[in-house]
């Protein structure tokens, strides 16, 4: 392997581990990080979207309701998400209709 190819990246699929720049101490971590938002809308007839702004390879999984990066749950969110839809700068999540917490 030579080192134009290393860093351009033509190397990749020769690689045993591959880890995006930027992310080592993401996937190095030991234990997730948790935070909470709790949201109160006040009105009627709306749709709560949660809009995620990010340039990581983010995966929803429907069943679960779970958005995952690198195979670790990234966000999760009562009520579950009834759809995602990707973004220019990532995705935007919408919850029940209506639902007020």
């Amino acid at each position: 392997m030579l080192k134009h190819e290393i860093i351009s990246g033509k190397a990749n699929s020769k690689a045993e581990l591959f880890i995006d720049c930027g992310q080592e101490p993401e996937v190095q971590i030991r234990g997730p990080r948790v935070d909470a938002m709790i949201a109160e809308i006040e009105g009627n007839n709306f749709t709560p979207t949660i809009e995620i702004m990010s340039k990581r390879d983010l995966k929803f999984e429907k069943k679960s309701g779970v958005l995952f990066s690198l195979g670790r749950p990234f966000l999760t969110s009562n009520p579950k998400p009834v759809s995602v839809q990707s973004t220019e700068n990532g995705l935007l999540l919408e919850l029940p209709q209506n639902k007020k917490k």
